[in-house]
C-alpha cells in the first residue's frame, strides 16, 4: 500500500508552457500506514474533493539535506499547477482503504480546518520550481493557529458501544465486592480466518484504533484505551469507538479484569499488582443487525463457565453517501466572537403554549420564520422532522390532530362518522371528529391537504390565518429557499427518546442514520452560503450529524435538570454537567440549554468557555427583556426568544450590519488609495 501511494505521488507529468512546478513541503507527524495529502481549489489538486486528492512523498532522512527531515515528517510534492493564480490549498492525514470488491478509497484521520485556507500564488514561469512556502509548512498551523479537525466518514462506519456503571452482572458475590474494567479487542473475523498465528493470540490490525471517552471532567476526549481498558465505576458512562471499512465483518471481545480492593484507583506499573483476567464475552455482527439498539450477553470465566452478563448499548453511525463533504471549507468548529446572537425562537415565537402571552403569527411556519427575519434576527430555530415519505419537514410536536376534510371551504368537507355512527366528534359537527396521527405517518401531500390542528387545538378551530405561507408543515426546502438568505437557521432536529418512566416520544420512528442522511441531503442542496447550527434533544443524533459530514456545527440540545417535563432514560441528559461532557467528547460546537441551568449552576458559562463550548440559552424565561440583558451580561453567545419583534429594537440583523460595515470600510479604501 505504501509502495502505491509512492508511486501516485511520484507520477506528476512535466509542467507544459502554461504551467509551473510547484514544491509544497510540510511537517507532520502520522501512524503506521498514515499518509499526507494535498487537496485545493484548481483541477490538479482535485477541486477540494476528497477522490482528487494528491499523496505527498515521505522524505528520507538519510537521503536529504533538509533540516526539518531530522527533525520531524518531512512530506513533499512538486506539481505542475496553472501560471499567474491564487490557488487555495489544505493538508490532510489520511490512509487508504479497500472495500470489498472496490477500488481503494481514501481516508480522512485529521484535517487543516482554518476558515481561511493556505495560498500560494504562481507566478509567470521562468522554468524553475517555485516553493509553495519558504519553510517547510507546520501540519494544523496557519496565521500562528492550530486547527485540526477530526476527519468525517467518507467511506468507513463508526462503531459506538456504550456502558453505564451497572452494564456489568456478576452472577458470584465474590466478583460483585471488586472492581472490574472492561478492554474491547475489535476482530476482523476475515483476518482470524486466513491468520497462521496461534489461536490463542487474538491480536488483530485494528486493535490500536479502539479508543475510549468517560463523560466526566478528566476523561471526557476519546484517547487510546489502557492496557486494562477501563474501570466501570458508579454513575459513569463509557463509551468505546472505532472506524471500520466493512463493519459486518467486525466483532469486538470485551476482556474483563477483576481489581483486588483498594487497588482500582491505583497506577498499574510493571513492578504494582496486576488485574486479574476474569473472563471474556464476543460481540458479533449477529448481536448488532440493526445500527442501533441494546444487547446483554453472557460473560464466559476463564474455564468457560458463565460467570455473569453484559449489558452494551450500541450504535453504528453509516457515512452519508447523499451528500459530499469537501475540503474548501469546515464550519463545525467555527465560531466567531460577537456581541450575544438574537434568536427568533420558533420563527416569531411559540403560538400555543398557555405560560406566556402566544406570538401572533402561527409557530414554525414560512410567515412566522420570515417575520422574525424582518424584525432583524440573527437566526431563527425551528423543528425538523420527517413526514411519511421522508421528506423534511418544519413541526415540533411528533403528533397532530387530524380531521377528515380538506384545508379550505367547506364544500371540500368529508363526512366523519365515530365508532357509535354519529357524525359528531370532539369538534363538533361543524368539523367532525378529531384523531391524533403522528406526523410520521403523513404523507407530505396528506399534510399539505388535510386540516390539521396542533394538540391544543382539539376543538378543531385555529385563531391564525389561513394563508398557505401561514399553514403548518413548511418543507425545509421550502425554508431554505425563500427566506432571507442573510438570517442563520439553527435547525432542531427531532428525533424522539425513551422517558425514564418507560414511555416514548414516538414509537416504531425510523431508521437514525436513514433519518439523519435526509435531513443532511436537503440541507446541503438547498443552503447555499446560509450559515446553519444543527441541534437536538438526543446525543446520539449529534454525534451522528457531526461525523457524518464536516461543514455544519452541532450543538447538543438539553433541560439538564429542570423539571418542567419528564425525565428522559439516557443518562447523558440528566445534568448539565453530562452535557457538557457528552458535547465534548463528541466534538460539537457547544450546548443549548434552559435559562434555568444558567441561573442555577454558576461555573457554566465558564467551564463552556474554557472547553472551548458556544452556550446558548433557550426557555420562557427568556421572553422578558431583563433576563435577555441579564444572559447577555454573563457572556452567552445566544439568546432563543419568543416575539422577538417586540423585545428587538434594531430591525437588522448582526451579519446584514456587519456586511454593510465592511463595504463602507472598502469604499472608504477605494477612496483613499485611488486619486
Amino acid at each position: 500500500m505504501e509502495q502505491q501511494a509512492q508511486e501516485s505521488a511520484a507520477s506528476a507529468v512535466a509542467p507544459s508552457q502554461h504551467e509551473l512546478s510547484v514544491r509544497f513541503a510540510v511537517t507532520a507527524t502520522t501512524a503506521s500506514g498514515e499518509f499526507v495529502f494535498l487537496s485545493g481549489s484548481c483541477h490538479e489538486l482535485g477541486k477540494w474533493r476528497l477522490s482528487g486528492a494528491v499523496v505527498l512523498n515521505k522524505e528520507d532522512s538519510t537521503t536529504t539535506s533538509d533540516a526539518a527531515a531530522t527533525s520531524s515528517n518531512l512530506w513533499t510534492l512538486t506539481i505542475p499547477l496553472p501560471v499567474g493564480q491564487e490557488i487555495s490549498y489544505r493538508y490532510f492525514v489520511g490512509t487508504y482503504g479497500e472495500l470489498h470488491g472496490s477500488e481503494r478509497v481514501v481516508l480522512v484521520r485529521t484535517f487543516e480546518s482554518h476558515i481561511e485556507s493556505r495560498k500560494v500564488r504562481t507566478p509567470q514561469t521562468n522554468g524553475r520550481v517555485h516553493e509553495a512556502t519558504y519553510e517547510p509548512a507546520q501540519y494544523g498551523l496557519l496565521s500562528g493557529k492550530e486547527r485540526v479537525q477530526r476527519g468525517w466518514l467518507s467511506a468507513e462506519s463508526e462503531v459506538h458501544l456504550r456502558f453505564l456503571s451497572n452494564a456489568i452482572h456478576w452472577w458470584k458475590a465474590r466478583h460483585r465486592a471488586k472492581a472490574h474494567s472492561i478492554l474491547i479487542v475489535p476482530m476482523d473475523l476475515r483476518y482470524r480466518e486466513n491468520s497462521q498465528e496461534d489461536e490463542d493470540d487474538l491480536s488483530s490490525p485494528y486493535a490500536n484504533e479502539m479508543e475510549l471517552a468517560v463523560l466526566n471532567q478528566d476523561e471526557c476526549r476519546f484517547r487510546q484505551q489502557g492496557k486494562f481498558g477501563r474501570i466501570l465505576k458508579p454513575d459513569e458512562v463509557v463509551i468505546f469507538r472505532m472506524r471500520v471499512l466493512e463493519p459486518q465483518f467486525m466483532a469486538y471481545r470485551c476482556d474483563f479484569f477483576a481489581y483486588e480492593p483498594g487497588t482500582e484507583d491505583v497506577a498499574v506499573t510493571e513492578e504494582g499488582p496486576q488485574p486479574k483476567n476474569v473472563g471474556c464475552c464476543y460481540i458479533f455482527p449477529s448481536n448488532a443487525k440493526d445500527s442501533y439498539g441494546d444487547r446483554t450477553v453472557m460473560i464466559n470465566g476463564m474455564k468457560h463457565q458463565p460467570i455473569g452478563q453484559l449489558f452494551v448499548h450500541y450504535m453504528m453511525v453509516q457515512p452519508c453517501k447523499a451528500i459530499e463533504s469537501t475540503l474548501e471549507v469546515s464550519y463545525a468548529k467555527y465560531w466567531r466572537k460577537r456581541k450575544p446572537l438574537d434568536i427568533g425562537h420558533r420563527g416569531s415565537g411559540n403560538s400555543f403554549s398557555v405560560k406566556t402571552q402566544c406570538a401572533s403569527l402561527r409557530e414554525n411556519t414560512i410567515a412566522s420564520l420570515a417575520g422574525a427575519s424582518s424584525n432583524g434576527a440573527d437566526f431563527v430555530e425551528f423543528d425538523v422532522q420527517l413526514s411519511k415519505d421522508k421528506v423534511p419537514v418544519i413541526y415540533h410536536d411528533f403528533t397532530c390532530y387530524i380531521t377528515m376534510r380538506r384545508r379550505h371551504g367547506s364544500g371540500d368537507s368529508i363526512s366523519s362518522t365515530s365508532s357509535n355512527g354519529s357524525s359528531r366528534g370532539d369538534g363538533g359537527d361543524a368539523f367532525g371528529e378529531l384523531y391524533e396521527m403522528p406526523v410520521k405517518d403523513l404523507t407530505l401531500h396528506q399534510l399539505h391537504m388535510l386540516k390539521l390542528n396542533h394538540v391544543s387545538e382539539k376543538d378543531g378551530s385555529t385563531k391564525y390565518n389561513v394563508a398557505d405561507d401561514h399553514q403548518p408543515f413548511p418543507s425545509l426546502e421550502k425554508a431554505l429557499r425563500v427566506l432571507d438568505p442573510d438570517v442563520g437557521f439553527n435547525v432542531e432536529i427531532k428525533f424522539p427518546l425513551s422517558y425514564k418512566d418507560g414511555k416514548h416520544e414516538a414509537e416504531n420512528y425510523f431508521e437514525r442514520n436513514e433519518f439523519v442522511d435526509v435531513i443532511l441531503a436537503a440541507t446541503y442542496k438547498h443552503a447555499g452560503k446560509r450559515r446553519i447550527i444543527f441541534s437536538c434533544f438526543d446525543p446520539d443524533t449529534c454525534a451522528m450529524v457531526r461525523v457524518k459530514q464536516n461543514k455544519y456545527p452541532v450543538s447538543y440540545l438539553s433541560h439538564g435538570e429542570v423539571t418542567l417535563w419528564p425525565a428522559y432514560a439516557d443518562s447523558r441528559t440528566h445534568t448539565t454537567r453530562t452535557v457538557l461532557y457528552t458535547a465534548i467528547a463528541y466534538d460539537l460546537l457547544g450546548i443549548n440549554v434552559h435559562t434555568q441551568n444558567v441561573l442555577t449552576n454558576e461555573w457554566l458559562i465558564q467551564e463552556a468557555k474554557d472547553a472551548g463550548m458556544v452556550l446558548i440559552v433557550w426557555g420562557d424565561e427568556n421572553n422578558d427583556p431583563a433576563v435577555i440583558r441579564q444572559m447577555n451580561d454573563l457572556g452567552v453567545d445566544g439568546v432563543i426568544y419568543d416575539r422577538i419583534e417586540e423585545f428587538k429594537s434594531d430591525k437588522d440583523n448582526v451579519f446584514r450590519l456587519e456586511y454593510r460595515a465592511k463595504r463602507a470600510l472598502l469604499e472608504q479604501i477605494r477612496e483613499i488609495t485611488i486619486p
